[in-house]
């Protein structure tokens, strides 16, 4: 695969800051240290950038394809790729990043926590052709994880292939999935998927067999 991104990484303090929001906690250690010099410093307040923000998604995104059925495609399916970002209601990141990737065109939806539960929530998803493109071409370059292949994979694979309807067609939805699985085995959770290249070459040529 061709590489569009500088492979060496940019971690500043705007990613770190994101990172952290996203999945870091403050903790105190006292210690007697001799000689320890300061590296870094906590500022009161983070800039909400595209660095930020890839910095969150490193820290506590999601980028997947969710493939379900869909009558209206001869295929009988649909594949919707999105970006995830989630976090806990004693958090208020996500309404800033809300405000601020408006600000570029990108139309996301924001789902907020509900305060009353403890295990509440908020996420704020990315979805669409369009608009994930624009957002991956912000965020992506950012990206310090394995996240940063799956951003590439979704613009250079996947995305191209969606907006020209090729997943509309058994034919064309099959060569898709394929790269929809190597996304999917990018992703560290380890999580057993039903809907596979495999799955859809199996049933179909059962129903073709059967006719």
């Amino acid at each position: 695969m061709e590489k569009h991104y500088d492979e060496q990484y940019d971690m500043d303090e705007t990613w770190l800051a994101g990172f952290f929001d996203a999945d870091g906690y403050l903790g105190v250690q006292p210690a007697k240290v001799q000689g320890q010099k300061i590296v870094f410093s906590l500022i009161p307040k983070a800039q909400i950038n595209q660095k930020y923000v890839a910095g969150f998604i490193d820290g506590d995104g999601c980028v997947s394809c969710t493939v379900f059925p869909q009558k209206a495609h001869n295929s009988g399916y649909e594949i919707q790729p999105q970006v995830r970002m989630v976090e806990y209601h004693t958090k208020n990141v996500l309404p800033k990043i809300f405000r601020f990737l408006s600000s570029k065109g990108i139309k996301v939806a924001l789902y907020l926590p509900n305060k009353t539960k403890k295990s509440g929530q908020g996420e704020l998803v990315v979805y669409g052709i369009k608009n994930l493109s624009r957002f991956l071409n912000l965020v992506g370059p950012y990206l310090q994880s394995y996240k940063r292949e799956q951003t590439q994979i979704l613009l250079e694979k996947i995305l191209p292939r969606l907006r020209r309807k090729e997943h509309v067609t058994k034919e064309g939805f099959i060569k898709l999935m394929a790269f929809v699985d190597l996304l999917n085995s990018l992703r560290n959770d380890h999580k057993e998927r039903k809907y596979t290249k495999a799955y859809f070459e199996k049933i179909w040529s059962m129903r073709e067999n059967q006719s």
